[in-house]
C-alpha cells in the first residue's frame, strides 16, 4: 500500500517481487536434482501491509485501501509458495506481527493483543488455501506462540529466531534487545541466528560466540523522507541464504 516515493507503489513493488522470485526458480530449474534444498523457507518479517495510523501522512500515500493490501499480500505469498513448491520436499513459511501489521482503533492505538495482526491473519488464510491443494501438502505454517512475538524453527541443524525487529530503538540495538530475551528465557534466546526485518535493509552483525543477526532487505520503494534526512536508500530486493550446522552461508539480496 506504500506509494508516492521516487521508486513507486505497490505495482513497482509487486514487480520486484516477482522479479526476485522468477530469479530464485531460474536457479532452481538449472540445479542438479541431488543439490536442490531439502527444504525451503519463505518468511514474512512482517509490515506485508502498510496499514493505516502509523504517521500522520499516511492515509494520503497509500494507494490501496487496507482491505486490498491484505489481499495483494495474501495473492503474492501465495504465488511464491506455488513457485517454490516443485523443489524441495517441505516449503515452511514463518510469519511474526510486526507494527505495520498490527490492528489498530486509532493513532499507533492497538486493536487487541500482539497477535491481533495483519500479517498473523495472512498466514492463516494462506494455510486454509493450501490445505485445499493436495500437491501442496508438504507446505507448512509456523507463527509465535500465542501473545508471543517471536517464532523458532529449527532447520538443516540450524535454530532460527524470526523477529520483526520493532522492539529495538535502532537497528544497532538488535544485539541488546536479543541478549536481554535470554535471561527470561524467551522465544528465541538460544537461536544460532535471529532474523530481524524492521529496518528494512540488509545488516548482518555478530553476537556473542558465533551466534548472529540478520536484518533483512525490503521490496518496498522505502521512505522519501528518510533517504531526504539521510541521504541513504536501501538496497530493494527479497534476502536470501542458505543455513547448516548453526551457521549461514551465501547471504544476498536476490
Amino acid at each position: 500500500g506504500k506509494a508516492s516515493q521516487r521508486l513507486g507503489g505497490t505495482p513497482e513493488t509487486l514487480a520486484r517481487i516477482r522479479r526476485s522470485i522468477s530469479t530464485i526458480v531460474d536457479r532452481f530449474a538449472v540445479t542438479h536434482a541431488a543439490d536442490l534444498p531439502d527444504e525451503i523457507i519463505i518468511w514474512d518479517g512482517g509490515d506485508s501491509v502498510e496499514n493505516h495510523f502509523n504517521t500522520g501522512e499516511q492515509m494520503a500515500t497509500n494507494d490501496l485501501a487496507l482491505p486490498e493490501q491484505i489481499r495483494v499480500a495474501r495473492r503474492v505469498f501465495l504465488e511464491a509458495i506455488k513457485a517454490f513448491a516443485p523443489y524441495a520436499n517441505r516449503i515452511v513459511f514463518i510469519s511474526v506481527p510486526s507494527n505495520h501489521g498490527q490492528s489498530r482503533v486509532g493513532f499507533k492505538t492497538p486493536g487487541g493483543t500482539v497477535d491481533a495482526d495483519f500479517g498473523l491473519e495472512i498466514s492463516y488464510q494462506l494455510e486454509d488455501a493450501v490445505r485445499e491443494n493436495v500437491s501442496l501438502n508438504h507446505v507448512h505454517f509456523v507463527r509465535p506462540e500465542a501473545l508471543h512475538e517471536t517464532a523458532e524453527y529449527v532447520a538443516s541443524g540450524t535454530k532460527i529466531a524470526m523477529h520483526h525487529g520493532h522492539q529495538s530503538s535502532k537497528q544497532s540495538s538488535h544485539k541488546r534487545w536479543w541478549a536481554d530475551q535470554s535471561h527470561g528465557r524467551m522465544p528465541g534466546w538460544d537461536a544460532d541466528i535471529l532474523f530481524t526485518a524492521h529496518y528494512h535493509n540488509l545488516g548482518l552483525t555478530q553476537s556473542g560466540n558465533g551466534r548472529w543477526i540478520i536484518e533483512t532487505s525490503s521490496s518496498d520503494a522505502g521512505s522519501d523522507w528518510f533517504t531526504n534526512k539521510s541521504g541513504e536508500r536501501s538496497v530493494q530486493g527479497v534476502t536470501v541464504c542458505k543455513l547448516r550446522d548453526g551457521m549461514w552461508s551465501e547471504l544476498e539480496i536476490v
